[in-house]
């Protein structure tokens, strides 16, 4: 197939301009309640609001207008059947330059495609440097090259995958009691950076537990066979103290002269298991994982300032599995996102939208 052929229902650049006419006409009758009339002025105010919009949303203008002009030409293009066009490698349509970002040095573009979901990346610092396939690394959230990706961890056909980015950070050859974690203040050896729902997973997978009471004020060591990954003492007790309130089963929390100790943790296990039992025969999901603030604001777009001061705002959402957390969605066309950090937040607010 022709990268050139049309293969989606994507509107002509007459119907593009159609939509901007309304949004224009629209527009002008907020501003000044009349019809708009071709007026460059009223083109210069619009953009102009539309920077102060992009502000408040902290939306990047100038870049989103880079690759807004990047993908004027290409559509421009594509329409001519000028061979510059971009085709898919996977179904052969138009690719769309979705953004530019650099990793480990190297500045690289993202094209979306609007027919198979995909994402692609070129790297630009390589003359005629071929298309790839892009997906995300589970450890910093950026995307990366399929070819270079290791597989995390893969259930039926549905793999999460790790870059060379954070590789190093969870894998320690040698010393399983030694955890290298990345520098940032979400990533954070007492909880993870990870869902919950892919902790629960990695932690039924572990083969070999050990103790590191030096490392972060604490933390069980979770061999998995290819990895590591670690669980603090002082998440244990909260989490298990939490889940045997939830589940009615006392007997299971631990104390706190338990701190530390594989007694406590085989009682956190256990009632993880029991929660996912309670989940199978119920559909019961527990709520330990949310975090208060944001119940109830699933699927709203919210502005938070953290624990640390920093502000940020995101979608909401919320992680599949019987524990679930919520998630931070950066947009409506992502596939997902990290769990929620930097609890608790010193204020949450509501700013509009939806996924």
């Amino acid at each position: 197939m022709s990268p050139l052929e049309r293969t989606t229902d994507e509107p002509t650049n007459e119907e593009r301009a159609d939509r901007i006419d309304t949004v224009m006409q629209a527009y002008c009758l907020t501003l000044e309640e009349r019809d708009f009339d071709g007026d460059e002025d009223d083109v210069k105010d619009m953009l102009t609001d539309l920077m102060h919009f992009c502000e408040r949303m902290e939306i990047d203008f100038e870049e989103n207008l880079r690759v807004a002009r990047n993908n004027y030409e290409h559509e421009r293009n594509a329409e001519r059947g000028n061979s510059d066009h971009i085709g898919c490698p996977l179904c052969g349509c138009f690719l769309k330059v979705a953004r530019t970002d650099p990793l480990l040095g190297i500045d690289r573009e993202l094209y979306d495609c609007q027919e198979c979901d995909e994402t692609f990346i070129r790297e630009l610092n390589v003359p005629d440097s071929a298309l790839e396939r892009a997906v995300k690394c589970v450890g910093c959230g950026n995307m990366i090259p399929q070819s270079s990706a290791r597989i995390f961890y893969q259930r039926d056909d549905y793999a999460h995958f790790i870059g060379e980015c954070c590789w190093g950070t969870i894998h320690c050859a040698t010393d399983p009691t030694t955890i290298i974690q990345p520098a940032g203040r979400h990533d954070n050896p007492q909880g993870g950076s990870l869902s919950s729902c892919l902790l629960q997973r990695r932690q039924t997978m572990a083969t070999k537990i050990t103790l590191n009471p030096g490392y972060a004020g604490g933390v069980y060591v979770l061999d998995h066979g290819e990895f590591y990954t670690c669980l603090g003492y002082d998440v244990v007790l909260k989490k298990a103290a939490a889940l045997a309130t939830e589940l009615n089963s006392p007997e299971y929390s631990p104390v706190p002269t338990e701190r530390g100790t594989m007694t406590a943790y085989r009682k956190y296990a256990a009632l993880v298991d029991k929660a996912r039992q309670n989940n199978i025969a119920t559909g019961w999901r527990s709520r330990v994982d949310l975090t208060a603030d944001l119940i109830g604001l699933e699927g709203k777009r919210v502005e938070v300032i953290d624990c640390y001061g920093d502000r940020r705002r995101f979608i909401v959402g919320r992680s599949t599995g019987w524990i679930p957390c919520h998630l931070e969605i950066k947009s409506r066309s992502s596939s997902g996102g990290e769990a929620v950090w930097g609890t608790p937040f010193r204020s949450v607010r509501v700013v509009g939208g939806t996924a």
